[in-house]
């Protein structure tokens, strides 16, 4: 490849404040050399003040490649129009609203080179203000190399990942799994070859921000189907081939059917009843007590359509060890 980094990071960006995405950006930029880049992706072309900030960037960062949706895209597309400019070696995944750990790219980058496909780590989480409020943990540390690591959820945190670039090329790059895109790149991955390996660290790497207003919170009940429908794909593919086969009938099934996830009221309901067992969960966490463990049952009690999420949620965060290969 003509020009070829070591690591290319891609960094979209939608509705963050300007402030969050000059923390993110220098978060990488600050470890960064001439053998990486930083491919920003702005997916809002409604935002003049945002396009005139990352130009401004540009011109004091030259290796800052600048991509501009002409309408709003959606992540996936942005992501893989990021792929397809990409020059490094190494793709690193960051958020517009997150922040990298110093170390992080030394880490990763050495990690890879002893051959695995990619990588991810723990978070320390903050708050719209820059709190540290919790952690999101890794359940392991070490070797995975079998897809069925994940049949209990996704927990990976996107942000945190570091990817061989010729592995994601392998694959096709993310697919249109609705807000799981990135699941289903992991499962996609370790379904690759028998040889496919990925490494799982319990350190931190990121800061990973937690807004209440955030995408993610909005998009709840559609990132539990989706997640949903590929564990269960997990329980009979056997083969990459299977499994794309099988994901993509799922999907455009779960379009056709949706049922009850398409009633606004429901949706609506569902993603403020996972939203509230978080905050719960977290000031448990935080300060751990009778009062705080009642408020955490209140919110099962009161929003009961998130049981299945809450139960898939301890799973992730408390299972310990197992599946590693």
């Amino acid at each position: 490849m003509l020009n070829e980094k070591e690591i290319s990071v891609l960094l979209p960006v939608y509705d963050e404040s300007l402030a969050y995405i000059k923390d993110a950006f220098y978060s990488v930029a600050d470890q960064s050399d001439e053998s990486c880049e930083i491919i920003i992706i702005d997916d809002n072309p409604q935002r003049s003040e945002l396009k005139k900030f990352l130009k401004d960037i540009q011109a004091k960062n030259p290796n800052v490649v600048l991509i501009f949706n002409t309408v709003n895209e959606g992540l996936v597309y942005s992501l893989n129009e990021g792929l397809s400019k990409a020059r490094g070696k190494y793709i690193a995944r960051m958020d517009a609203d997150d922040i990298s750990l110093p170390t992080r790219f030394k880490s990763q980058v050495a990690i890879l080179k002893e051959g695995y496909d990619f990588t991810a780590a723990s978070a320390i989480e903050i708050d719209e203000k820059s709190n540290r409020i919790g952690h999101r943990a890794m359940p392991f540390e070490g070797v995975a190399t079998n897809p069925q690591v994940f049949r209990f959820g996704n927990f990976v945190i996107h942000p945190s990942v570091m990817m061989r670039r010729d592995v994601v090329d392998r694959v096709g790059g993310y697919h249109e799994i609705p807000s799981a895109e990135d699941f289903d790149l992991w499962v996609r991955i370790l379904f690759l070859l028998p040889g496919s390996r990925v490494f799982f660290k319990t350190e931190p790497e990121v800061l990973y921000r937690v807004r209440m207003n955030g995408i993610s919170i909005g998009n709840r009940l559609t990132m539990d189907t989706s997640s949903k429908a590929i564990r269960k794909i997990l329980k009979h593919a056997s083969s990459l081939e299977e499994y794309t086969v099988l994901i993509d009938k799922l999907i455009s099934e779960s379009k056709k059917n949706s049922g009850i996830r398409s009633c606004k009221i429901f949706k609506k309901y569902y993603n403020y009843g996972a939203q509230k067992y978080e905050v719960k969960s977290r000031r448990a966490k935080l300060n751990p007590g009778i009062k705080s463990y009642a408020a955490l049952f209140a919110s099962l009690i009161l929003f009961p359509l998130t049981w299945s999420y809450i139960f898939d949620a301890v799973f992730r965060r408390f299972r310990k060890g197992g599946g590693l290969s």
